[in-house]
């Protein structure tokens, strides 16, 4: 999703001293990743088709902090209310594989056992968190399975270009 057919209808503009305002950010005639973005002092609100529903929330969170937040997700979910981090099947597998070639490597100073390592990882329904979660407790210390922020790549591209709109736009 490219967004770039996505036209800015302004609710209520951005105002700079009481740190409010209202856009609507969609495709003309769909709503599909149709996005209502709101702000207050300190807050945003995005609901829309674009999924899930998000509240950011900290102080100085405005126009021009979402600005320069768009370019970094991670950081931008992170002032987010609430946890909406998910377990990532594919990036704990990746990471405990990793993982289990430093360690070989480290311990032994061998050529690392590739086969061996695979048979490990293989051995794991990664799709299942409990699964990942009794790997990286048998295997690691102070290691855990990834959690990311991946479900929200559709959001944070949203985001990204209603920023780009605003800012052509010159509010």
């Amino acid at each position: 999703m490219d967004f770039k057919n996505h036209k800015l209808t302004v609710i209520e503009a951005w105002n700079n001293k009481t740190g409010n305002g209202e856009y609507i950010f969609k495709e003309e005639g769909t709503g599909m990743y149709s996005m209502h973005i709101i702000f207050r002092p300190n807050t945003i609100i995005v609901y829309g088709d674009t999924q899930p529903n998000v509240i950011f929330r900290q102080g100085g969170i405005d126009l021009p902090w979402l600005n320069g937040a768009v370019a970094s997700p991670d950081y931008l979910f992170s002032k987010v209310v609430g946890n909406i981090q998910q377990y990532d099947a594919h990036e704990s597998k990746m990471y405990a594989r990793n993982l289990l070639m430093v360690y070989e490597d480290e311990e032994s100073n061998k050529v690392i056992n590739y086969d061996e390592i695979d048979a490990l990882i293989n051995d794991v329904d990664w799709a299942f968190e409990q699964q990942a979660v009794d790997f990286y407790e048998s295997h690691f210390e102070d290691y855990y399975p990834q959690y990311t922020f991946n479900h929200l790549k559709v959001l944070a591209k949203g985001l990204s270009m209603f920023s780009k709109a605003i800012m052509e736009q010159g509010d």
